[in-house]
């Protein structure tokens, strides 16, 4: 077993993270290309290539890309924390991704009110 010990690891082509080869040059993964923890009301506790988040309506949080995407083709990953009166686990519903951005609705299973706080992780 090797160790790696770096401070920059860079990808060859921009606006594409690096890929995770096998000894065989065969891809296996990728790097996380946008993610993101919000607090209630949408407000960023934390982030990497995440511009804003926002509420288009009562039941959304759109997380809106710094750097855009090459087309919608990525894998969206969300959880949510309770919601205000601390009463249970919400349910992530992914409705829309675009390059610019991604929406869901985090509801609980019996009043489908959405949560504060929420965390997303793109893959590509």
């Amino acid at each position: 077993m090797s160790t790696l010990g770096v401070a920059t690891i860079k990808s060859r082509a921009s606006n594409t993270p690096p890929t995770i080869q096998d000894a065989s040059d065969v891809e296996v993964g990728t790097f996380c290309r946008a993610w993101v923890a919000t607090g209630d009301g949408g407000a960023i506790t934390g982030s990497f290539n995440i511009s804003s988040v926002s509420e288009p309506d009562a039941n959304t949080k759109r997380i809106n890309f710094t750097t855009a995407m090459p087309d919608a083709n990525y894998c969206v990953v969300g959880s949510a924390g309770p919601g205000p009166d601390n009463d249970g686990p919400r349910y992530p519903t992914i409705r829309t991704v675009t390059s610019t951005y991604a929406e869901a609705t985090y509801s609980d299973d019996a009043s489908n009110n959405l949560v504060g706080i929420t965390y997303w992780a793109i893959f590509r």
